[in-house]
This record gives C-alpha cells, structure tokens and sequence, in this order.
C-alpha cells in the first residue's frame, strides 16, 4: 500500500488478529479510508493473507450481526462478489479490543475495470457515432446522430428564446427542466 495512510499499533494489530485466529501479522495495520457513519476501515497482513478489519463503534445495527452475516453469506451462495465475513476464535462476529468494537473480514482483491478508459478525443472515430434518446428539451430528433444535430438557434426555431424573458429564467425556455406552457423545452411567444 502507498501513500500517508495511519498505521495503528503493532500490539495492537496482533491483538485483533489474535482475536480473529488472522496469523502472525506481517507488516503495519494501516487505514484505507477516514473514519465513516460506522467507524474506519484498516487492512492488515498476516503470515494468512490479507485482512480488512473495522471499528464499528458508530454502528446502529438493522438487524444483529448474526443476520446480517447470514445475509452476507446467502449473497455469497448466490454469486454476489463481497468480503466474506470473519468470525473471532470464540465464534463472535464482533469483538471489543482496545476500546473499540472491531470486525473482520477475507480481503477480497480489487478486479479489472468494469469499462476501458473514456477517450479524450473530440469527436467518434469510426462508424460509431453518439445517438441521443427521445428527452423533452433535447435539440434534434431521436436517433439522429448528435455531430448532425441543429446547433445554433436559428435552425432550432429558437430566434427570440433569449428576448421577453425574465432575468434567470432561460434554462428553462432551452430545455434545462422546467416546462412552458408549449411543452418542455419550448418557449411561448
């Protein structure tokens, strides 16, 4: 891991993956994220692997622990992809150690993109090109490529749009969400 992360104590770190039967920890518990709504997140390593531990001192449970990590492990059953929960060498799902309440669980490793990157270019390459849907307040007509679209406001039959308007109110008259008594996007002269 790279960066300014908090590292916790090392007594510490042992003693949640003491707790937790983790292993042997191998290197600096430190924190993935600012503390959250239920507390803050640490990865540690063990002669076991990787392990995501939390405080989960602010939390407000739903339902109790013991369902909530049999919904987790039905989601598993299901094929849902999620960390899967660690139980304390006395079976407990939630452990008091160093004044904090903590849980763990299987780190589980991040995957490829869901997308490739998002080209900077200008405009389409190739035979694709973008299409917009059929949306109130959208110029051109449905289907139609957008680089053929009516772009300046003569050809949209919007001249005066701009004129007898009151101050602020000119996104609504070019489509910006609000409605005319024409329809959305259209201006009544």
């Amino acid at each position: 891991m790279r960066g300014t992360a908090d590292t916790a104590d090392p007594a510490l770190a042992q003693t949640i993956a003491d707790r937790f039967d983790l292993g042997a920890v191998v290197g600096a518990m430190r924190s993935l994220a600012r503390p959250d709504d239920m507390g803050r997140r640490w990865s540690v390593d063990t002669d076991r692997g990787r392990f995501t531990v939390r405080t989960m001192d602010n939390w407000l449970p739903i339902v109790d622990a013991g369902t909530d990590v049999a919904l987790q492990q039905a989601a598993a059953a299901a094929g849902v992809l999620l960390p899967t929960p660690v139980r304390s060498r006395d079976g407990n799902i939630i452990e008091s150690i160093g004044g904090h309440r903590w849980r763990a669980y299987q780190h589980l490793p991040a995957g490829p993109p869901l997308a490739g990157p998002v080209s900077s270019g200008g405009r389409p390459r190739g035979r694709r090109r973008a299409r917009h849907a059929a949306r109130p307040g959208v110029a051109g007509r449905p289907g139609q490529p957008v680089a053929r679209q009516a772009t300046r406001p003569g050809q949209l039959g919007w001249a005066g749009v701009h004129r007898d308007r009151p101050a602020g109110t000119l996104g609504r008259a070019t489509g910006g969400g609000g409605t005319d008594a024409g329809g959305p996007g259209r201006h009544r002269s």
